[in-house]
């Protein structure tokens, strides 16, 4: 029995999910030798003030491209 364990930020939608464990599903019979019924997708949504990339929190990138991108459009950068 298969279990492919999904770790996203949080945000997607449950279509999304949906369609994400189908897609996921099928790959995993296709490759495995599995029945579908035998996979399980486990997915585990992460707020992003607990995710870190390159030692720096999700939830302060975000915020320091928003600043930036603030500061581009008061500059006449901006689109």
């Amino acid at each position: 029995m298969p279990v492919v364990r999904v770790d996203l930020l949080e945000g997607r939608t449950v279509e999304q999910k949906r369609k994400l464990a189908a897609a996921i599903t099928d790959v995993v019979v296709e490759h495995a030798d599995v029945a579908a019924s035998q996979v399980r997708v486990v997915f585990t949504d992460h707020a992003p003030e607990n995710w870190a990339v390159g030692g720096e929190l999700i939830k302060d990138r975000r915020a320091k491209a928003a600043a930036e991108a603030a500061q581009a459009g008061l500059d006449g950068h901006g689109s």
